[in-house]
């Protein structure tokens, strides 16, 4: 082959090259295009939420009862938690006896065919 031939050869693989190279940063930038469009939504929609977090956070924080309640509420709460215990504990022993006699008269004394 000529000098020619291969300097023809060399502008060939240059020019290839540089197109592939051109298109490979075409898609790139397209992409990054993209990527900056979805960056710029998701910051309008954060902006919004928080917009919104702003007023749901004013009147979240508001001083619960119990902190604000004097001596003798919380005595009335204690003696009303210490009295729904006694019963729930009253109905659970009731059902467990229940239980207890359901299962006597099955085993116990079982059904007569």
């Amino acid at each position: 082959m000529s000098t020619t031939g291969w300097v023809l050869l060399w502008v060939a693989l240059v020019v290839g090259a540089l197109v592939f190279y051109a298109l490979i940063g075409l898609h790139l930038f397209r992409k990054a295009q993209n990527v900056f469009a979805q960056a710029q939504e998701s910051t309008e929609i954060f902006d919004a939420y928080a917009q919104a977090l702003e007023g749901i956070e004013e009147n979240a924080f508001d001083t619960p009862p119990a902190l604000l309640a004097g001596e003798e509420e919380k005595a009335r709460w204690r003696d009303a938690r210490r009295l729904n215990r006694a019963r729930r504990g009253q109905r659970k022993f009731l059902r467990r006896k229940a239980t207890l006699r359901r299962w006597d008269d099955v085993l116990v004394h079982p059904p007569r065919v």
